[in-house]
């Protein structure tokens, strides 16, 4: 087994059997902005004191940065946290720090939506296992059991944390005014080679340290976050048994891992913009190993226990840098998914599990214009088109004609549209489309189109709905939902906030997606309201066969990651 160094995250937080105060006020940028004049609440389990706040602009009680697992060595499993057992004070009143991870070129575009960004300078491999908890105020240490919304971030498993840009108070607020309270937790994770790197090696010596062996360490993570809410959350007046998990983009592909692991940590599930997600063979995976270890100098054949220590002396931007950015594929995991043979994809058409309470899922309109450049012409798109599909000739000439790409058009932008709806039908909007057809099983399922674009000018997608735009509206953050924001976003902000305000309080938010006559409800402003789902997708025929339909996914997945992967290099 692999010599390694066992870390001490949260020594400085937690010690068992000694009183001591947390020094989170490290954070350079400060405390929570609203706490300049802080009005202090409390939580207190057994001998552990956990101070929070209560926010002056929104009257939400914050507790801001409370472990939940701790860490032992990199690429081991995590321990889930009992605060029972633990005696000290936690000073829960700044956001903590996120896992360490490159800085994403694409997502800083999309600034404009946040009156602040997550700091990646504030990063901590070992300490970055938290959650930030917004309650209302009166159910902290109550009897109470509110309903709870847990909050799984996005960022191809590569990039985000729960800070800032998933500030909880503003839905807590607006649950609160419409007299459906809700308790809002979002939580941290391993992302990256932290959380998503495995191989024969690692899981040797994981299973050597008595651990599961668990092939993405992330997603162990996630699933000891939702235990640690289902355990505890009641200490702020929350029902352990009544959570909604909630998540974009990777986070809902997190959400759909969970499911089909059938773990059954929460009782109903909010999914946007989830791609279509094949774990990656564990063959695949030690490739990606092996080829980290060609990068540090190391002979294949070297002993197991030399390239793991090799790699944990590496400081965690050395890592990043050999990781490299781009998607960090989650891998397949026969402990995680005891019910899939490998090859098996989220969106496979079987039942949900039964203890599922009721479900929504949806899209964007335009998630592809995110990521697709934006001035491309007609002869590059179908270059990009043709590399996205390799050999599959005949499909490409379909899809070409289909998405009206045009090699003979060279005027930039004359590409761009064409490849923004391919990529996009392709990924998120085929997924959902698939979860909401073919999930045949008893559990309420609504579908959604989030089709609001963005109004802000300046904006490099002024115009769009593209991928992500819909997290600071279901949040309500001020630049879309605050007394200045544009009417449409403000508008639309209120509906979709709704929807998963409802859904958390047990009510499914509007009509299931089922039977003859399905409706999906649209997110757009004034215009938002529900509508005939219509007949059958332009993309249908393209994808008649499961063959057709693996090559068409992959197509846009290809589109889509080689553009992140050439931003952020």
């Amino acid at each position: 087994m692999a010599a390694f160094v066992e870390s001490s995250n949260y020594s400085h937080v937690l010690q068992k059997g000694a009183a001591v105060v947390s020094t989170l006020e490290d954070r350079a940028d400060g405390p929570h902005p609203s706490i300049q004049t802080k009005q202090v609440t409390a939580c207190r389990i057994n001998q552990l004191q956990i101070n929070g706040f209560i926010n002056q602009n929104t009257g939400v009680a914050n507790f801001l940065n409370v472990p939940y697992a701790r860490i032992p060595a990199r690429f081991c499993e995590a321990t889930l946290i009992d605060p029972r057992k633990e005696i000290g004070v936690i000073e829960a009143v700044r956001y903590g720090p996120c896992c360490p991870q490159p800085f994403d070129v694409i997502h800083d575009m999309t600034g404009h939506l946040y009156p602040k960004k997550i700091d990646i300078t504030n990063s901590s491999e070992f300490a970055c296992l938290s959650v930030n908890i917004y309650a209302p105020p009166s159910a902290v240490g109550s009897r109470n059991r509110l309903p709870v919304t847990a909050w799984i971030h996005g960022g191809a498993f590569t990039y985000g944390d729960a800070s800032d840009e998933y500030d909880g108070n503003y839905i807590v607020q607006h649950s609160m005014s419409i007299g459906k309270p809700v308790i809002v937790v979002t939580m941290n994770y391993r992302v990256g080679p932290y959380g998503f790197l495995t191989s024969k090696e690692i899981r040797e010596e994981s299973l050597a340290r008595g651990e599961k062996g668990f092939a993405n360490q992330g997603y162990h993570d996630q699933r000891l976050g939702l235990q640690w809410i289902q355990q505890n959350i009641q200490f702020w007046g929350g029902n352990g048994y009544e959570i909604t998990a909630a998540g974009e983009s990777a986070g809902a592909c997190s959400i759909l891992t969970h499911l089909r692991s059938d773990f059954p940590a929460f009782q109903r599930a909010f999914v946007m913009s989830a791609a279509p997600l094949t774990p990656t063979p564990f063959s695949h995976s030690q490739e990606r190993f092996d080829a980290l270890i060609a990068k540090i100098g190391l002979p294949t054949g070297a002993p197991a226990g030399d390239k793991l220590a090799a790699l944990r002396s590496l400081t965690c931007d050395e890592l990043n840098k050999i990781h490299g950015p781009g998607v960090s594929p989650p891998t397949y995991d026969p402990e995680f998914y005891p019910d899939h043979e490998e090859g098996f994809s989220l969106e496979t058409k079987a039942p949900l599990p039964a203890w599922l309470r009721g479900m929504v899922v949806g899209n964007t309109t335009e998630e592809a214009a995110l990521f697709v450049p934006r001035s491309i012409s007609g002869a590059q798109a179908v270059s990009m088109v043709k590399k996205a599909f390799g050999g599959d000739a005949d499909l490409c000439r379909e899809v070409l004609a289909l998405y009206d790409i045009k090699a003979d058009d060279d005027t930039p932008g004359s590409g761009t549209d064409g490849v923004v709806r391919l990529a996009t039908h392709a990924t998120f909007g085929q997924m959902a489309q698939t979860i909401a057809s073919g999930h045949h099983s008893e559990v309420p399922l609504s579908l959604y189109s989030f089709e609001q674009r963005d109004p802000f000018p300046g904006s490099p997608w002024k115009g769009r709905a593209f991928h992500s735009l819909g997290n600071a509206m279901l949040f309500r953050l001020p630049t879309v939902a605050g007394p200045d924001a544009d009417p449409g976003t403000r508008l639309t902000s209120d509906k979709f906030s709704e929807a998963l305000i409802s859904l958390t309080n047990g009510e499914q938010p509007w009509e299931v997606y089922d039977g003859e006559g399905r409706k999906k409800m649209v997110f757009d402003g004034e215009r938002s309201g529900l509508v005939q789902a219509g007949g059958k997708a332009p993309w249908a025929d393209l994808a008649s066969t499961p063959e057709r339909s693996a090559s068409f996914g992959t197509c846009g997945l290809s589109l889509i990651s080689g553009s992140i992967v050439e931003a952020n290099s």
